[in-house]
């Protein structure tokens, strides 16, 4: 702003136009991009600017032969100042630094297709390497896995979270999303990320349906070393959701909405039955035997989708090394809570090998 006096109109003008400005840079640095995190430098900037500002218009009152006016436009700077602090009264520098590490890309698999996913880059050349996985019908971009994202890449981690084929911003039709295509994706994915890179430590998790189809994946890929599996269930088609599925195939979809990241929208997916037969091939308890590698298994204290009964009995039914990890006070839907979300980002990144085992 020009270091000089204005009239009470001027001022006033000024203020609204500049307060609105700075909602909509604060409205944009929301989103986890590097766009947003550069805005929000710009945004400290401009507050440090405005402080020089009103630390030279306080001076100028005592040098002027018009102090109300000069007096005036000191009133003005400390009211900008004050709309600058509060919009960043929600700053967190973590978080800036985070969004400049993502990188959007779009991974090419067959028949002109594409999956889309970001990439989280570590300060330092790693040989470490965590692909993440959303839940039914979930998208790459909630909190709790962009979250867990930054965390792994603090820990030394390149991370690639996505949707899977046929949702969100990938490729692709609904029908395509089944637990076969997803098992798949994570290849497509693998292969990818093994093309120019020679990761020696490759963890594979996920949430919810997301954690059931990154064990099925470390159970044919020999490439990965570790799997965490969050509130993840044995089925897709128990006999616990017998009724839901009965309806499901006589309406021949289900509908389902889903909200999209930091907006009040929601996504509608109408998802064939086709889903559901292609989901009875799979059921953990069945194959987990054959994992032999580190499995690290959350539960959630309050989760009645997938209560932590049936996460033991995955448990149970898994070779060593392994580990069940039941979360207090955490609910399947901890995703909308940031407290929940530290809670269990603080239980996975404890229990990673080799410390966790």
């Amino acid at each position: 702003m020009p270091f000089h006096n204005h009239s009470t109109s001027t001022d006033n003008q000024a203020v609204h136009e500049l307060r609105d400005d700075l909602k909509d840079l604060n409205r944009t640095l929301k989103r986890t991009n590097k766009t947003g995190a550069l805005l929000t430098l710009i945004l400290i900037i401009l507050a440090v600017v405005q402080v020089i500002i009103a630390f030279f218009q306080l001076i100028v009152p005592y040098f002027t032969t018009n102090p109300i006016e000069a007096w005036k436009g000191v009133a003005v700077e400390i009211v900008i100042l004050g709309i600058i602090v509060w919009l960043l009264k929600d700053f967190n520098i973590k978080e800036m630094m985070d969004n400049i590490k993502m990188e959007k890309i779009k991974i090419p698999t067959t028949k002109n297709k594409k999956i889309a996913a970001v990439i989280h880059t570590p300060d330092e050349i790693t040989d470490r390497l965590a692909i993440l996985c959303p839940g039914y019908l979930d998208t790459k971009d909630y909190d709790h896995l962009v979250k867990l994202a930054n965390e792994l890449t603090d820990e030394g981690y390149t991370v690639i979270r996505f949707d899977p084929t046929g949702t969100w911003e990938s490729s692709g039709a609904i029908a395509e999303y089944t637990v076969s295509q997803y098992i798949n994706d994570i290849k497509i994915i693998l292969d990818y990320a093994l093309k120019d890179n020679d990761y020696q430590h490759i963890l594979v998790g996920g949430h919810s349906k997301g954690g059931m189809v990154a064990i099925l994946s470390a159970i044919k890929d020999p490439r990965i070393s570790c799997v965490c599996a969050i509130m993840a269930p044995y089925s897709l088609s128990r006999e616990a959701n017998k009724k839901r599925d009965d309806q499901w195939q006589k309406d021949g979809f289900k509908t389902s909405l889903r909200d999209i990241p930091h907006k009040k929208e929601k996504r509608e997916f109408r998802v064939p039955y086709s889903y559901i037969e292609d989901a009875k091939n799979y059921n953990l308890l069945d194959v987990i035997e054959k994992l032999h590698i580190p499995l690290i298994l959350l539960a959630g204290e309050r989760d009645n989708l997938i209560p932590p009964e049936d996460i033991k009995l995955i448990f149970d039914k898994a070779n060593d090394p392994k580990k069940l990890i039941v979360v207090n006070g955490v609910g399947h839907d901890y995703r909308r809570r940031r407290k929940e979300i530290e809670k269990v980002n603080k239980a996975i990144l404890k229990a990673l090998p080799p410390f966790g085992f």
